[in-house]
């Protein structure tokens, strides 16, 4: 079975979200590994010299019998376009290091293009995040998302966001895409609704 992964953000020395990664850590160890004790985050971490300042990814790899930490610089990606695809196929219930689903359309995008794609008819996430859309002071997220992200599920819970059933011909409802993922929030990278194509 394929590794599976934590990328955890560190900014300025400070850890966020890891209750919500560890709840998912745990989710996935009850999916896969029923009779194992999930891994501690908090644990692998203890052993890893972490920056102070900064914006940094954690990424913990782990498995039924091992776990490690590595550090990595993050710098923010500039997306201007996303290019809606329809692909029945994909699923992606837990974070896997093997990702050939999302690899098969590597290369087929500009540098400042993203994937966004929809999965019977619905509209989910892009390769490597969540979305949230948003109308002057509403903002929503595709309920038929691929993975359950940390950042969307702590914006749910707080109630900055809330689920809808979204297909393709609702995105002109609305202003903006966020793109969300552990180490990005409302705001941190932004598309106009206008700018989502369908190849």
């Amino acid at each position: 079975m394929s590794l599976l992964f934590e990328t955890i953000k560190l900014d300025g020395g400070r850890i966020f979200n890891l209750r919500y990664h560890q709840a998912r850590v745990d989710a996935a160890f009850k999916a896969l590994f029923p009779k194992v004790r999930p891994v501690s985050l908090e644990e692998v971490l203890e052993g890893v010299s972490l920056p102070a300042d900064g914006l940094y990814r954690l990424r913990v790899s782990y498995s039924d019998i091992r776990a490690e930490a590595a550090v990595f610089p993050y710098v923010r990606r500039k997306i201007n376009r996303l290019v809606l695809i329809e692909d029945d196929s994909l699923s992606y219930p837990h974070k896997f290091e093997n990702r050939e689903m999302f690899q098969k359309y590597s290369g087929k995008f500009a540098p400042d293009e993203e994937p966004l794609f929809v999965v019977n008819g619905q509209v989910t996430d892009t390769t490597f995040s969540n979305i949230v859309l948003n109308k002057g002071s509403v903002y929503v997220t595709p309920k038929a998302c691929l993975l359950k992200g940390t950042k969307r599920q702590q914006m749910l819970d707080t109630g900055i966001i809330t689920e809808m059933k979204i297909t393709p011909g609702m995105l002109s409802d609305f202003e903006t895409v966020h793109i969300i993922n552990a180490l990005n929030g409302i705001g941190d990278i932004t598309v106009s609704a206008e700018s989502v194509v369908v190849t």
